[in-house]
């Protein structure tokens, strides 16, 4: 082969691989720079483009390579480079790279997930590890699920499944949201809740809540957002009946339960609620 075919010009943005074929063994070249091949090598990927990366943006790159203490690639006892096989890394912001053999760019660059007000992220662990969360180090097990509510913009990780986009119910005055535990857990209020149970959280209670973090003054807020936690299902709005000095609830326990009125009920009971306990139920 002439000598002008084995020469090689990259680009400052470029990057080849070159495959020495007596050791078997693949390097990677960037550029700005010009080289010549020499007879037992050839070119097996390129010249290729860097990947780069812009701010506000990720990519996943699988079986990445193995970096040392150093920052730098690490190589096996032939000079090969080392590879975390199987391994999902994702990479954010940084100064273009190139792919080194065996690394696999999954997809391509993407933007970083702008979770809006009232929105949430269903989130699931895939291994354990652990996380970071307001200087609180919080161990995630395999198979836990939890929500990124928002504003924010979420971080990938390759232990995380982002399983899918959760919108907030907002309430009117003088609604409720009807909830049904898929599983036993403690909710947002501190009570216990049982597999299957359900419960209403009323409008009032978000108002509240959005009353002592709300930095404007003291005053009654109407309405409110609720995004269910990964434990609860939404099974609907319930709207409340105006009770009057002729008009009265009759009302039958399903199950034993104090009421919003303090009152305990046992399966079974019945009982009527007046315009003397409140003006809506």
């Amino acid at each position: 082969m002439p000598l002008t075919s084995r020469l090689v010009r990259l680009t400052p943005r470029e990057y080849v691989h070159v495959l020495d074929n007596n050791r078997s063994i693949t390097r990677v070249e960037v550029g700005p720079q010009s080289f010549t091949l020499m007879d037992h090598e050839e070119i097996v990927l390129g010249p290729a483009n860097l990947v780069t990366v812009p701010q506000g943006s990720y990519c996943v790159v699988l079986n990445p390579v193995v970096i040392g203490d150093d920052g730098q690639p690490q190589h096996d006892e032939h000079g090969q480079i080392k590879l975390k096989h199987g391994v999902r890394e994702v990479r954010l912001a940084r100064d273009p790279f190139p792919l080194y053999a065996g690394e696999d760019l999954v997809g391509s660059v993407k933007p970083l997930e702008v979770i809006t007000p009232n929105e949430a992220l269903h989130l699931k662990a895939l291994h354990d590890f652990e996380q970071q969360v307001d200087d609180i180090t919080i161990l995630r097990q395999a198979g836990n699920e939890w929500m990124f509510e928002g504003p924010g913009t979420f971080i990938p990780r390759a232990e995380i499944e982002r399983v899918a986009i959760v919108k907030s119910t907002v309430l009117m005055p003088n609604q409720a949201l009807r909830l049904r535990a898929k599983r036993e857990f403690v909710d947002r209020w501190g009570i216990s809740r049982k597999t299957g149970q359900d419960w209403l959280v009323r409008e009032e209670q978000l108002a509240a809540t959005s009353a002592k973090s709300s930095k404007k003054p003291k005053g009654r807020t109407k309405g409110g957002a609720y995004i269910p936690a990964v434990e609860e299902e939404v099974c609907g709005i319930v709207k409340a009946y105006v009770l009057t000095d002729k008009r009265a609830l009759h009302l039958r326990a399903l199950q034993s339960f104090k009421d919003v009125y303090g009152a305990t009920r046992k399966a079974g009971q019945e009982w009527l609620v007046t315009g003397n306990s409140a003006d809506l139920h």
